[in-house]
């Protein structure tokens, strides 16, 4: 009673302070007025002051990523910090001393030549891992005792280990590798939360910068895979692109996303040069989808622009013109157009049977916008770009499946700018391809709706390749690895 009683009281004195403006400095609370108006959900953080006309308005609300669900706001209360020792790890401490489970290994064929005339040879091979078990959602430290043997082939006289048993030299299985992967990128944990949970939990005492060497080894798992699926997105129909710049101790660099709304792979760069989209694509046949960015037009494969871009622009230069009417008549021309196509699109979907019916609105718009004799800077400014990319802005109407906006590239580095400034600004380049690696994965799993740990979990163990069928894409992608010139 008495505690329910305080609480009564307390909130009395919130309204009291609320009703006769007695807000103070120090106040536990927040009220509505307090809240920063500027709150960026999507496209919305570009739109300050509202929208010239419904059009735009219907139009931006369809090219919104629909992943922001809610935002409180609260104010942080000042908490005396105290520094807490780490834990010293004792000396007598053996990670494999209680095994849970003993293999034996053993091999009845060659793997080079197949045969089954192999026999045993050299002494008893044993490795003791310790790892994570995970079943029916409960995680425990687990350790595996491995025990095989040296063979040797009679026929070929090739002499092999088993390939089940561990090869690494480290003694951590590959599951407790991926369980800190996960944390790191979904979790978005520091590699001194995921060494304090390790220990508090399962009583694992491994260093950070041990830590941060796993990154390494899983992304060397799934480096084939990423390589694979940006093989397969240059051979796609649709490929959206953009690119956002990571600020880091060392420098500038830049993350290039390619992505098909289904798969994504993340690239890292030393600079914003598009050089290597030409040898990238060189044999794309399909529609590229990307922003304004000038170095894109050099590229010989078709493209429609975002259109999203395009609007937001006009939309803004238009509330601080409101009495321009060319500028208001190239608005209202070209945002009535497309939503013209976006209602087909809403019902039937992106599909060039349908879309095509507005090929001849598509030409009137172009001649109409030709025809309009813009006097102010801006309008000329918004002619001359429609006029050059005129034949970029229509083109999803003669294909199918192609977005007339960017937004699956946008959301993709999104999804990477929540580590941005958290936990890679003080990587070095070289980490940076690994990163890529890993958040390439997270992101196609993001798309497709699946399991990241569980992905990881189930393609990541026994898929430990170098790179072989896709060498001309790898080289294209191991410039991050050299010096900054």
């Amino acid at each position: 009673m008495l505690c329910s009683d305080g609480c009564v009281l307390y909130i009395k004195s919130v309204i009291y302070d609320v009703n006769n403006n007695n807000a103070t400095p120090n106040k536990e609370y927040i009220t509505i007025d307090d809240i920063s108006r500027k709150i960026d959900f999507g496209y919305a953080k570009y739109i300050r002051n509202g929208y010239v006309n419904g059009e735009i308005k219907e139009v931006m609300s369809y090219a919104y990523f629909d992943y922001l669900k809610d935002r409180f706001f609260v104010r942080d209360r000042d908490y005396n910090k105290k520094k807490i020792r780490n834990e010293i790890i004792p000396d007598d401490v053996n990670f494999y001393a209680l095994v849970d489970e003993t293999k034996y290994t053993r091999k009845s064929r060659c793997p080079y030549c197949n045969s089954n005339h192999v026999t045993e040879t050299g002494r008893d091979l044993n490795k003791t891992i310790l790892d994570l078990k995970i079943e029916n959602g409960i995680v425990q430290r687990w350790v595996t005792k491995y025990n095989t043997k040296k063979y040797i082939c009679k026929d070929c006289h090739f002499s092999f280990i088993p390939k089940s048993y561990p090869a690494s030299r480290n003694r951590i299985g590959n599951t407790m590798k991926i369980w800190m992967v996960y944390q790191y990128i979904y979790n978005r944990m520091s590699l001194s939360q995921i060494n304090k949970n390790l220990r508090d939990f399962y009583e694992v005492y491994l260093s950070s910068a041990t830590i941060f060497t796993f990154k390494q080894h899983v992304a060397d798992m799934f480096r084939e895979r990423v390589l694979k699926d940006l093989n397969e997105l240059t051979k796609g129909n649709v490929l959206y692109v953009d690119e956002t710049p990571f600020k880091l101790v060392s420098g500038t660099y830049y993350c290039w996303i390619f992505t098909d709304g289904f798969r994504c792979v993340s690239v890292m760069r030393k600079d914003r040069k598009s050089d290597f989209l030409s040898e990238l694509l060189k044999g794309f046949k399909g529609v590229l989808v990307t922003d304004f960015f000038s170095r894109y037009d050099s590229l010989n494969c078709k493209k429609q622009k975002c259109l999203i871009h395009f609007m937001r622009d006009i939309n803004n230069d238009l509330l601080k013109n409101p009495f321009d009417d060319d500028l208001t008549k190239i608005c209202y021309v070209i945002s009535k157009t497309l939503r013209n196509i976006i209602d087909i699109a809403e019902d039937y979907g992106y599909k060039k049977k349908y879309l095509s019916v507005k090929k001849k609105e598509v030409k009137n718009t172009i001649n109409t916008i030709i025809k309009i004799n813009a006097k102010s800077e801006v309008a000329k400014k918004y002619k001359s770009r429609f006029i050059r990319y005129q034949h970029e802005f229509f083109e999803f109407i003669n294909h199918n499946d192609v977005l007339w906006h960017n937004t699956y590239a946008e959301h993709s580095i999104k999804l990477i700018a929540k580590h941005r400034n958290k936990n890679i600004k003080s990587f070095k380049c070289n980490h940076l391809a690994d990163y890529a690696v890993l958040m390439s994965i997270y992101q196609s799993c993001h798309f497709q709706g699946i399991n990241f740990l569980k992905y990881m979990l189930n393609h990541g163990k026994h898929n430990n390749k170098t790179h072989s069928k896709y060498d001309d894409i790898a080289k294209l992608l191991l410039e991050i690895t050299e010096n900054k010139e």
